[in-house]
């Protein structure tokens, strides 16, 4: 959800998805952003989105970010070396 003048608000059902869910979140808004400046931007279509929920595993998906994340944090320092094994696990 967007608010105007304030920001955005990103729900999930766990830690993981939400890390996901709004670096998607940026990611898509940059690309619509730079899909305009070239023209008209076509939504997908129902088949399309149909096809995307049926291959898409959310669940995998969302560790595999997670995974990502938590090791540039813990291997730039950013995260404590003694959470390694909380957060990934």
């Amino acid at each position: 959800m967007l608010i105007r003048a304030h920001g955005q608000v990103v729900v999930a059902e766990d830690l993981p998805s939400l890390l996901s869910d709004c670096v998607h979140f940026v990611e898509n808004a940059e690309a619509l952003y730079r899909a305009a400046t070239l023209g008209k931007v076509m939504p997908l279509t129902e088949k399309e989105m149909e096809a995307f929920h049926h291959d898409f595993r959310r669940d995998s998906h969302a560790s595999k970010l997670w995974s990502y994340y938590v090791g540039k944090g813990l291997d730039s320092g950013v995260l404590p070396a003694e959470w390694e094994e909380t957060l990934l696990n």
